[in-house]
């Protein structure tokens, strides 16, 4: 494996690793924000049945780290990198257009450091997806009988 396959591996790995913590993390602190009041972000989710968009987003960051360890991680083809950006686009384009709730709220400081973790991800997966996108891709021959591009 030459040094640009485990970077790239490395960067699955991390990013995968990524949205399973913070996903499966605040999925559960959604629910309890959302049942009791407490947490970091239990003052704006108590009661408030909007939580479920929260939930909903924060959930299916894990899952797709899930499916990233699962498929991505051993694949490692190119497009996953355009899935990875686009994933990422997602979650910190909705920070950011949501910032007046982050500010309202006080979670500025943790919302930076996540928005910024968001961007750089995606930047890191569109310059990893340029540098490889013309590379051939050795197929599987014990699961496919040929390679999809």
């Amino acid at each position: 494996m030459d040094t640009s396959s485990k970077l790239r591996k490395i960067l699955f790995q991390v990013n995968a690793g990524f949205l399973i913590l913070m996903g499966g993390v605040f999925t559960i602190l959604d629910y309890v924000g959302y049942r009791t009041g407490q947490g970091p972000l239990g003052r704006m989710l108590y009661g408030n049945d909007l939580t479920v968009g929260m939930q909903e987003a924060h959930g299916l960051a894990f899952l797709f780290g899930l499916t990233l360890f699962v498929y991505a991680v051993p694949d490692a083809r190119p497009s996953w990198h355009l899935l990875c950006a686009g994933i990422h686009v997602l979650l910190g384009g909705s920070n950011l257009m949501y910032w007046s709730g982050v500010v309202e709220y006080g979670v500025v400081g943790p919302e930076v450091v996540v928005t910024s973790i968001h961007g750089l991800f995606v930047l890191l997966h569109i310059a990893s997806f340029f540098l490889v996108r013309n590379m051939p891709i050795a197929a599987d021959t014990t699961t496919r009988k040929r390679s999809i591009p």
